[in-house]
């Protein structure tokens, strides 16, 4: 399933994003076993990682399918270097914004 939400995501990934955008329909993981996921994953060459796991430049993950994906859109070289230089994220996944307008839907309905 890792590979699968890699695979999908619109950007490169923090350990928190990657957790954030787990399908519902599969058990999410906890974070101590996802990091050990991801970290083995890095260690067999199956994920990129790039950052020095601080605050202000956590880890990012992607995987090289994922990557060639992303270089076919022209605006992605100026996304990256814009993200790099500011350190933050300048998009949420679609599926964490889709996931908080219907939470927030709900409550409102309530």
């Amino acid at each position: 399933m890792l590979r699968i939400v890699l695979e999908e995501a619109p950007q490169k990934l923090t350990r928190r994003d990657i957790f954030e955008e787990w399908p519902d329909d599969f058990p999410k993981p906890c974070l101590a076993t996802l990091w050990l996921w991801l970290k083995s994953a890095v260690a067999a060459e199956l994920v990129q990682v790039e950052g020095t796991g601080m605050k202000s430049d956590p880890f990012r993950y992607w995987v090289a399918a994922a990557l060639a994906r992303w270089r076919e859109n022209p605006l992605y070289e100026l996304f990256e270097s814009s993200r790099a230089s500011l350190r933050c994220r300048l998009c949420r996944c679609a599926r964490r914004t889709a996931r908080r307008r219907a939470d927030s839907a709900a409550t409102t309905r309530e």
